[in-house]
């Protein structure tokens, strides 16, 4: 496909060797790099990508629970050759066909970062009504700890420039690298970012890998300590620059 975005397009994945080849191809007629990630996958899902035209990158981390999600997101997007960089998941429920659209919206409102909310949703039954239940309690929280109305704090599609990932710090290996990288790009004032209203789809091939319940409570726990730590962290500083400023003026 002519004319081709300059984008690298980051597809984290583990066992997904049924879908990941036509997930590929597809990404390859709008991307000029497509980059999959492949975090402890026990089937042939790096051969299939591979085949299909995708960088394929080993990742072997996984987090306490056993998940590499983070790791491999954070670990494609370092590897990125564009500054432009869109993150997917490896299930074909984000939509390829939105990428253009969403890169587009960055680079006309000169952002660093775009947020791909799902919510509301087009197809009421692409996401439980349970899963739907647990994003609402997760924004919720968000909105009283942070004073941000962020619509879909779990969404795996996210649109941002290179150089603004050095300015995140992102430690989450799992699947609370998510809420990690929207809250600290929220909270960082050199970053501009808003949010694009996308589709999604139910999954198309392969189950999820997530337990909810387990995944939810993980969450809930991880939005309220960054919280606490981002605001411990802006006292001392505060109080570091008040104690030179005293140090200064007493000498």
């Amino acid at each position: 496909m002519k004319n081709k975005l300059n984008i690298s397009l980051i597809i984290p994945c583990r066992n997904e060797a049924e879908g990941i080849g036509h997930l590929v191809q597809r990404a390859l007629q709008i991307a000029a790099e497509v980059i999959v990630v492949d975090n402890q996958s026990t089937d042939k899902t790096a051969l299939v990508a591979k085949k299909a035209g995708a960088r394929v990158i080993k990742e072997p981390r996984v987090d306490k629970l056993g998940i590499g999600y983070g790791y491999s997101l954070v670990k494609g997007m370092k590897a990125a050759t564009h500054e432009i960089i869109v993150t997917l998941d490896g299930d074909g429920t984000y939509p390829l066909d939105q990428v253009a659209e969403a890169v587009k919206f960055l680079q006309k409102n000169c952002l660093d970062m775009v947020l791909c909310s799902r919510f509301p949703l087009v197809d009421g039954q692409a996401i439980s009504l349970w899963r739907q239940a647990g994003v609402w309690v997760l924004n919720s929280e968000v909105r009283l700890l942070y004073g941000r109305a962020l619509s879909d704090i779990l969404s795996g599609m996210w649109v941002i420039r290179k150089p603004a990932l050095g300015k995140l710090h992102l430690k989450q290996g799992g699947w609370n690298l998510s809420p990690e990288i929207k809250l600290a790009a929220a909270l960082n004032q050199d970053l501009a970012l808003d949010e694009f209203h996308i589709h999604h789809y139910e999954r198309e091939f392969g189950q999820s890998k997530q337990k909810l319940v387990l995944t939810g409570l993980e969450h809930l726990w991880f939005i309220l300590t960054y919280r606490l730590q981002t605001l411990w962290s802006a006292l001392f500083a505060s109080a570091n620059k008040s104690w030179k400023l005293s140090r200064e003026v007493g000498a």
